[in-house]
């Protein structure tokens, strides 16, 4: 989708990139809401031990802080990504590789 929208936008003369970000496993509270999530606490004993079981499980043996999200953001906004346009950024910690 990013790409045909970036393509319009280029074919229209309009200087609109369109990029979009998408992220694998983030420490956010939202984990406490996810039903998986809810599951593996009760089967891991608390909230930590959930959280470290599904680190284990991540290639990276980590997930990206809302500030690395932030970062990669911050660089598609800027002038350093002037040549970035109609890309998906994965920040995955290698869960897709």
């Amino acid at each position: 989708m990013e790409s045909r929208l970036s393509l319009e936008c280029l074919r229209n003369g309009d200087k609109i990139r369109v990029n979009t970000v998408s992220p694998g496993g983030v420490k956010t509270p939202m984990w406490k809401t996810m039903p998986f999530f809810q599951e593996l606490m009760a089967k891991e004993g608390g909230e930590e031990e959930a959280f470290q079981a599904l680190v284990r499980s991540s290639p990276y043996e980590r997930f990206a802080l809302p500030e690395e999200i932030a970062l990669a953001i911050l660089y598609l906004a800027s002038d350093e990504s002037l040549c970035v346009t109609g890309t998906d950024l994965v920040i995955a910690n290698g869960d897709t590789a």
